[in-house]
């Protein structure tokens, strides 16, 4: 088997595709059954994830026969492009999801509408519901826009675990293998969410539901990235909800951005110019060479676009520099300078621990 499969809490798995840095979580959950379990599958994923998903399922459902349901948070081919394969296995098995995923997954042209569950039809306000032959509920989070119209969010309330789709999904910065997430994680989630979720608005209300939910859910699983304990997800919701992304990004910000561009392609020429091995390291590297979609438009040397803010894509480079392996000072020296001419400056980042600490030094609490 490809990729790393664990066991989260008590009937509650995932599997993980082995790619570094934007990986794919398939989960698995057993449902108790009063005479017979119910098995469900969360984002079954690719083609590529196949042969590894139908091993687990041997594990822990007994075989492929005894998938009951497949859920899709959403449509994309990267937790929908094996369905067509698994329904041959596996006919019986019946597919929930939103309308507005059906739509588009059907284009499969082998998924009858006899497997089809849509959610928007269970004739309760809640979408909160017991599974058939089980006692154990469910609850379907509707998250509009985050990122796809019709994506869907799916709340254990056995295990407490929230599984999330493309929401608190993050590229894995550190590329590791550990299961769950640490505060490091953060800045995978944050560039995952400013180049993919469209909406402020959207991931404001989709939080506004979470924090609905009652009992809170003790474990959050995306389908990128790692898993995150409660605490830490609470951290990086309160980052995320009046944090700008996707269309807030572009709004009143091109003429700032094109003077970024302007900038940082200079500094990219005076960089070549001096220090050419290092240049091509430095351009390697803001490419995300064989990784995850790059912050960055190059068409060969020359920056095209940026898909962050700019003070966000600055911030990358300036890490990026930190990194390299040769001419660090020099080459960070050059960029602050230009910026500094052109009347950008780069404020001194505190983390969490100044800020606290200034607040101590000046108030009582």
């Amino acid at each position: 088997m490809t990729g790393n499969f664990q066991k989260i809490v008590e009937g509650f798995f995932i599997y993980r595709s082995p790619e570094k840095d934007f990986h794919r979580n398939v989960y698995f959950k057993v449902f108790k059954g009063l005479y017979q379990n119910k098995n469900i599958i969360l984002d079954p994923g690719t083609n590529l994830d196949l042969s590894s998903v139908l091993k687990i399922c041997e594990k822990i459902f007994g075989g492929h026969s005894n998938i009951d349901f497949l859920f899709l948070s959403h449509q994309d081919p990267d937790v929908s492009s094996s369905i067509p394969k698994l329904l041959k296995l596996s006919p019986h098995l019946k597919i929930i999801s939103s309308i507005d995923t059906w739509r588009l997954i059907k284009m499969y042209d082998v998924i009858p509408e006899t497997t089809f569950i849509p959610i928007e039809k269970i004739p309760f306000f809640s979408k909160e519901v017991t599974i058939k032959g089980t006692k154990e509920k469910v609850r379907f989070i509707p998250a509009p826009y985050c990122h796809f119209r019709g994506s869907y969010l799916l709340y254990d309330f056995t295990t407490k675990i929230l599984f999330t789709g493309d929401f608190l999904s993050g590229v894995n910065i550190q590329q590791d293998r550990k299961l769950f997430a640490e505060e490091d994680d953060w800045k995978g989630i944050k560039i995952f969410h400013e180049i993919y979720m469209p909406s402020s608005y959207a991931i404001k209300t989709l939080i506004d539901r979470i924090f609905l939910l009652n009992p809170f859910p003790e474990i959050f699983a995306p389908q990128h990235g790692k898993i995150i304990p409660k605490n830490l997800a609470i951290k990086f919701m309160d980052r995320l909800y009046n944090m700008k992304m996707g269309i807030d990004i572009m709004k009143n910000l091109e003429i700032e951005k094109d003077l970024v561009i302007i900038i940082l392609n200079k500094f990219l020429e005076k960089i070549k110019e001096l220090f050419p091995t290092t240049h091509e390291e430095l351009i390697d590297k803001l490419k995300y060479s064989e990784n995850f979609t790059s912050p960055f438009t190059f068409v060969k040397d020359t920056l095209m676009d940026l898909k962050l803010t700019p003070e966000d894509s600055i911030e990358i480079i300036l890490e990026t520099i930190h990194n390299l392996n040769e001419n660090r000072r020099k080459t960070r020296e050059i960029l602050l300078k230009l910026l500094s001419d052109s009347g950008i400056v780069i404020p001194e980042k505190k983390t969490e621990e100044d800020i606290e600490k200034i607040i101590m030094d000046n108030f009582d609490i």
